[in-house]
């Protein structure tokens, strides 16, 4: 198992300043004690059953005024919205069934530049306009997700996090031909300013503007815009921030209600309106046929090369016994590395491939189950993992086969109060 080397002529150094590192850091805890604990934001409103969860684990009903610290979770229920003021003027509303933290907010820097949001969207789906860091500084403040993360430029945007709920909106907005569209995955819509969408699967960031919407499948497919915006996002009934008086928030329990929009009883627009209207809908329709006639043929080049990649994956067999290696982000706090595969773990992964499906489990200071897929010669593979305290994670990874049999990639875990946790691993074969 390969271990960690140790640099033991670094300890006389370290001798030499630790009463000067004593002194620096005690002063410094003197002089963010009283930051630690200021607050972040504000809740504003809440409609429903919404929690606040402390970093530590404690829970309570969230009550309009409550003071938001930092990493502190809110967790809407199923019939539930949470109206959210940041302390930069930022405004959101968290949607049913999601659950959101603030991970930085740096506004007390003298320099603009240095100023930042980081915000973390576990589940669900929430609505945003940026305050004031978002327009001093929009390389400062984005919002992660599993599956992307959101580069914010001074912006009002809805995202949601969908499994099969969107599909079932979009059934009764847009009926079953409509619905079959929707899929699994991020949905991003902008509607005012510009966001930039990035995932594992690319170093090149989508560029989502006014008017666009954008769609991410997972952490490993490439963010595309959509031809059309979906209706459970042109309609969604969800307020957007912009439109609420945060003085008297006021939200109706029918926006919790997704039905289908009475057609009838319609407001009657102009006759330009409807012109312009009866335009934009043939232009959409004509892109909407474009756009399909070229994923046809995209899906027809697809499938010829996963077959070609299917037989391929045949000869490459991966099964066997590896011991890990595992690196974490550089800015990642050592208390967050041992809280997952540890800081030197003793870990093997048992690996078994069927054609191109592949199974496995953990076994040593963890345990967990690993399925995935290889493509070539490279696997995808989803994972769950027992950690400390009996809690279970799961997270994705891809490896890539190397030349001498070895694994090589990246994973990602999802933690409910840590956010996302990502690293590098290395799989060397021992049997």
């Amino acid at each position: 198992m390969p271990k960690a080397i140790t640099n033991l002529s670094c300890y006389a150094n370290y001798l030499v300043k630790v009463s000067v590192l004593i002194v620096f850091f005690s002063s410094l805890f003197l002089s963010t004690i009283g930051q630690a604990e200021d607050s972040v934001g504000t809740l504003k409103f809440a409609l429903g059953l919404v929690n606040i969860e402390s970093s530590s684990g404690e829970k309570r009903k969230a009550i309009k005024g409550d003071k938001l610290m930092r990493n502190e979770l809110v967790v809407t229920g199923a019939a539930s919205i949470a109206v959210i003021q940041l302390n930069d003027d930022s405004r959101m509303t968290l949607r049913p069934k999601s659950a959101f933290h603030v991970n930085q907010f740096n506004m007390n820097d003298d320099s603009s530049s240095q100023q930042s949001v980081i915000l973390n969207l576990l589940r669900g789906g929430l609505r945003l306009v940026t305050g004031l860091i978002g327009k001093v500084n929009p390389a400062g403040y984005r919002l992660n997700t599993p599956i992307a993360t959101i580069g914010i430029r001074g912006t009002e945007f809805s995202t949601r996090l969908c499994d099969t709920d969107c599909a079932a909106e979009e059934k009764k907005l847009a009926g079953s031909d409509a619905a079959a569209k929707i899929k699994e995955g991020l949905y991003v819509n902008v509607d005012d300013g510009g966001v930039r969408v990035k995932n594992f699967a690319t170093d090149n960031a989508l560029d989502i503007s006014q008017g666009e919407s954008g769609y991410v499948a997972d952490l490993f497919s490439l963010p595309v815009k959509l031809s059309l915006i979906p209706a459970f996002q042109l309609l969604d009934k969800i307020p957007s921030p912009s439109k609420l008086d945060f003085d008297d928030i006021e939200i109706s329990d029918d926006a919790l209600e997704i039905d289908k929009p009475d057609l009838e009883s319609a407001e009657i627009t102009t006759a330009a309106t409807a012109t312009a209207t009866a335009a934009a809908a043939a232009a959409a329709v004509a892109a909407a046929v474009a756009s399909e006639e070229k994923a046809a043929a995209a899906a027809s080049e697809e499938k010829a090369a996963a077959a070609a990649s299917e037989e391929k994956a045949t000869v490459i067999d991966i099964s066997g016994i590896y011991e890990l290696e595992v690196s974490y982000d550089r800015d990642l706090p050592l208390a967050d590395r041992l809280w997952f595969f540890g800081a030197d773990p003793d870990i093997e992964f048992i690996l078994t491939q069927e054609g191109d499906k592949i199974k496995g489990e953990f076994e040593g200071d963890l345990d967990g189950t690993i399925k995935g897929k290889i493509d070539d010669e490279t696997v995808v593979v989803e994972f769950v993992l027992e950690a400390r305290g009996g809690e279970y994670k799961d997270g994705t990874g891809t490896w890539v086969v190397r030349d001498d049999g070895n694994l090589e990639g990246i994973f990602k875990i999802r933690d409910q109060s840590r956010g996302i946790i990502r690293g590098s691993w290395v799989l060397t074969k021992t049997d």
